[in-house]
This record gives structure tokens, C-alpha cells and sequence, in this order.
């Protein structure tokens, strides 16, 4: 152990490091916006003004587990989506350099994950609001902070079994499904959740008893119970919690994931892709069958595009049921017309802001072709508009079979323009992004936080449209209603941006060549 400070402080290093490249600046940026308003409540309030909060509501244990949870559940997305905190900065190979046993390379590891600055700041939290409990006589010191420490350690713990088994599950076409099941699964239950689910307006815990059992609820009774056996319980379910996770982390690493070799594939050169792209004439056609390719072999596309109607659902049920306004039917249809427009982002996701980067070193075959530059770009668009576009009559005969009320033609006019005003200036957008901001990705496996700062910003900004456009929709729908046809113009605005967008970024296309082809090619 003597090479721990060593280690930690190489880390520190990489760590900083990484946060000044494009994408630790956009992971920060995710991170700062997860947290920001929670940490401004619970620090700005040091921990004290959220425990009187709660003593002054009378919901001291209900308000605590909210707070628990909130940076229990940020911080497992945090580590998951992202890869914060739980990325292996030494792997077990490296450390065998050392003269460590293999327990002690564990525990340097994860001690080193544990001082990532994204769990320093899940302990500061906990330990603020534990505190504030503890300095109210809620509870008393020697038990709040242990319950913190141990709280944050079983968070950690968390991400770190939970990203390892969905690396394991990715891996192969099973766990994928499964995967994609429990997505599904997570979907179906958001709506009805905080309804149902402790502290809400529904019967508390019938319909997720579970959600009493986990480690924030555990903690919170533990600090904030209202009787000493309740609190006794509670420390013993966080006690179990962490134990349990800690010995499914030790089961996993000692079970090393299995590499997956890929068969040597037969190359064909009139499959489906080919005869499609065919009908689009010899220049264009060869362009658009290599994009349509991308999209049918992406593993984002193909976990985008089922998800993306049983997204749409649980947003509009969500934004219509949040107006108070569920009885009504106009309210669903308002929610589905903000909801609509985000069908471009939802189908393809990542895979339209950086179509040239996944090239590497074949980028440079777009400028030795008989044919100019923009038809590279045009064949980009077009395919991207696909996937979202064969979901738009999906999603109105959906509307029409299932709406309560009559559909005239003025909202069937309104739910088409908002779609394709969304669709056409999301892909504007991804097209600049890939000209002006490209990335060398490769294309297998996950991509992470990897896209470059623009492509990230507007892959966040499609991810505040799909959860905030259906409840725009509600507050501002009966005004669209009187002026319907501004959502036709809208449509024909973002058909001309999108025309504006492939003419103009064929001719910065040609004139950046240079400059893409030295960031695609730099890890070819």
C-alpha cells in the first residue's frame, strides 16, 4: 500500500488531464448540469436549512430519502452514461507491475475510484444533509456520519456492478435484449411512479414495495426514523445493501469478460442496401448505400429506434398528466404535438452528429469519386431523415386509432408539420456538426461522452426537446390551434434550411477537407 499516494495522485493527473480535452469538457458540463441544482440546495443550504426544512414540514424521512436518492440515482447516471467515476484508470494488468496481491490491486483500485472527484462530492452531499439531522437532534453524530460514509460507499459500489454487467450484457445478442426489455420495462413504470411509489399521492408502496428497501430509503430511516428500532432496521438494511453489492463486485471481477472474436464476413455487393440506393441514380446511389449500411449496422440505431414510440408515450402521458388536464383529451394532443417534433433526435440519436468521423482514413475517398463533395452530404441527410420519417405515419395512425376524440384534418396538417419542422432541423443541425466538428470514432462498441463539444451540445439540446417539447405543447397548444398553418411554414422553413444546409455545407465541406481529414485520420 505503500504506492497508493503515488498511484491516487496519477490519477489526479490523468484525470485532469482528460478534463481538458473536448470530451472531458463536455462530460463536466453533463455532470455540472446533473448536480448543479441539487448541490445548490443541499450545500447552499449546508445541510442544516434542508433538515430544518423537513422538521418544519413534518416529513423529515420522506424528504431525507428524496434527497438520498436524487444523488444516488445522478450519480449511477452520471457513472453510466458517461463513464465518470467508475472508469479503470489501472487495470489489474497494469498494477501486477507493482509488488501488490491481488488484494491489494482491488482495493487500489477502487480506493483510487473512490477519490474521483464525482464521489467526493456524493459524500460532501450526504454528509450535508446527515449533519444538518444530526445538528437538529433528529439524530445524533455517531450515527449519521457512519450512515453517509456507508451510504456513498454502497452508491459507488452500485455503478461500479452496474456498469460491469451491462458491458457484460452488451456483449452479447441476449443480454442486448434484455437490456433493451429493461429499458422498456423502466419506460412502462416512470408515468405511474410517483404516483404510486413512497411519499406519493397514491397508496404509498403498493405498487413498488421495492423502492422502501433501497439504500437511500435504508439510510433515510436510519437518520431520520421515528423510533430507535425503525432507525436500527434501517442501518442494518444499508449494512446488507453494501455488503451484498460489494461481494457481487468481487464475484464479477473475479469472472473476466469474455472476447467475443468476429467471423471473417463474405463481402456482397448487391444486397438490400445496394438495390435500394441503386434507384437514386450512379452517382448518388453508391454514396447513399455505404450511409444506409452505417445505420442498419449501428448498435445505437438499432437501440434508438424500437424505444422511440414507447418514449413518446410515457412523455406525452407524462406532460399531460403533469397539466392536471389528464381527462382531457385536447391536453394528450397538445403533449403529442410537442412530443413529435423530437422524433429525429429519438430515432437516430448520436449517430447523425458525426457522420464522417467514423471513416478514418476512407474519409479521403469522398474527393477522389466523379461526383462533388455535397453529394456526400446529401447522402448523409437524406439517409438520416429516414428512420424518424418511417416512424411519423406510425405515431398518426396510432393517434387516429386510439384518440378519444374526432381527428380533422387541420390536426392531422399539425401533427405532420411539427414532425417534420423537427426532423429537418435536427439533421441541419447534425450535418454542421459533422462538417464543423468532427470526431475519429470508431464505429463498434460504445462511444461515451466521445463526440466533440458541438455535437454534444446538440445531442443535450435534443434531449431537453424530447422531455420538454410535449409539455410546451400543453402550454402553448390552444394558441397553435388558432393559428395552425404557422406549423406548416414551420415545416417548409425547416425543408429549406435542410436544402440550405447540404448546399452550403458541400462547399465547406470541399474547403475544410484538409483540417477534417488531419482530426478524422489522427487515430486511424
Amino acid at each position: 500500500m505503500n504506492h497508493l499516494p503515488a498511484l491516487i495522485g496519477l490519477r489526479y493527473r490523468l484525470i485532469w488531464a482528460q478534463a481538458r480535452s473536448r470530451s472531458g469538457k463536455l462530460a463536466l458540463f453533463g455532470v455540472g448540469a446533473l448536480f448543479a441544482v441539487l448541490a445548490a440546495v443541499v450545500l447552499g443550504l449546508g445541510g442544516y436549512g434542508v433538515a430544518a426544512v423537513a422538521i418544519r414540514m413534518h416529513r423529515v424521512e420522506f424528504i431525507t430519502r428524496s434527497v438520498f436518492g436524487a444523488v444516488f440515482v445522478l450519480a449511477i447516471v452520471a457513472a453510466a452514461t458517461l463513464g465518470l467515476g467508475v472508469s479503470a484508470a489501472f487495470s489489474d494488468a497494469t498494477l501486477r507491475r507493482y509488488p501488490l496481491t491481488r488484494r491489494g490491486r482491488f482495493l487500489v483500485r477502487h480506493l483510487a475510484g473512490l477519490l474521483d472527484p464525482l464521489w467526493i462530492l456524493v459524500l460532501v452531499l450526504d454528509l450535508g444533509v446527515a449533519a444538518g439531522l444530526a445538528a437538529l437532534g433528529v439524530t445524533t453524530w455517531t450515527l449519521a456520519v457512519p450512515v453517509a460514509v456507508l451510504l456513498a460507499l454502497s452508491n459507488y459500489t452500485a455503478a461500479c456492478v452496474l456498469v460491469d454487467l451491462m458491458d457484460r450484457l452488451a456483449r452479447s445478442p441476449t443480454g442486448r435484449l434484455a437490456l433493451f426489455a429493461l429499458g422498456l420495462a423502466l419506460l412502462g413504470v416512470s408515468p405511474v411512479a410517483p404516483r404510486h411509489g413512497p411519499g406519493g399521492r397514491g397508496a404509498p408502496g403498493t405498487a413498488f414495495p421495492v423502492l422502501w428497501f433501497t439504500p437511500p430509503a435504508a439510510a433515510a430511516a436510519a437518520v431520520a426514523g421515528t423510533t430507535p428500532g425503525r432507525s436500527l432496521v434501517g442501518g442494518l438494511y444499508l449494512a446488507g445493501w453494501f455488503a451484498c453489492l460489494l461481494a457481487v463486485l468481487l464475484v464479477l471481477e473475479r469472472r473476466p469478460i469474455r472476447s467475443r472474436t468476429v467471423p471473417e464476413a463474405v463481402a456482397t455487393w448487391n444486397d438490400a442496401s445496394d438495390r435500394v440506393a441503386a434507384l437514386f441514380g450512379p452517382s448518388l446511389g453508391p454514396l447513399l448505400a455505404k450511409m444506409i449500411r452505417y445505420y442498419t449496422r449501428s448498435q445505437h440505431v438499432r437501440w434508438n429506434y424500437p424505444v422511440t414510440l414507447p418514449g413518446l408515450a410515457t412523455v406525452t402521458l407524462m406532460a399531460a398528466r403533469a397539466s392536471g388536464r389528464t381527462e382531457d383529451p385536447m391536453a394528450v394532443f397538445f403533449a403529442l404535438l410537442g412530443g413529435i417534433a423530437a422524433l429525429g433526435f429519438c430515432a437516430n440519436g448520436a449517430l447523425s452528429l458525426n457522420v464522417f468521423g467514423f471513416d478514418g482514413a476512407g474519409f479521403r475517398r469522398y474527393f477522389m469519386l466523379p461526383a462533388p463533395p455535397r453529394l456526400a452530404l446529401l447522402a448523409a441527410g437524406l439517409v438520416a431523415l429516414a428512420p424518424a420519417a418511417s416512424l411519423v405515419p406510425v405515431v398518426i395512425l396510432a393517434w387516429l386509432a386510439l384518440a378519444p376524440i374526432p381527428t380533422d384534418a387541420r390536426m392531422l396538417a399539425m401533427l405532420l408539420s411539427s414532425a417534420l419542422a423537427g426532423l429537418f432541423l435536427y439533421q441541419s443541425l447534425g450535418l454542421w456538426a459533422s462538417v464543423l466538428a468532427p470526431r475519429p470514432i470508431p464505429f463498434a462498441g460504445r462511444w461515451g461522452n466521445r463526440l466533440s463539444l458541438p455535437a454534444g451540445l446538440v445531442l443535450m439540446t435534443g434531449v431537453c426537446a424530447f422531455l420538454g417539447l410535449p409539455y410546451a405543447g400543453v402550454a402553448f397548444g390552444a394558441g397553435l390551434m388558432r393559428a395552425w398553418w404557422l406549423l406548416p411554414l414551420a415545416a417548409l422553413a425547416g425543408a429549406a434550411v435542410f436544402a440550405l444546409t447540404v448546399r452550403a455545407g458541400g462547399a465547406v465541406l470541399n474547403a475544410r477537407r484538409e483540417q477534417m481529414l488531419a482530426v478524422i485520420e489522427s487515430k486511424a
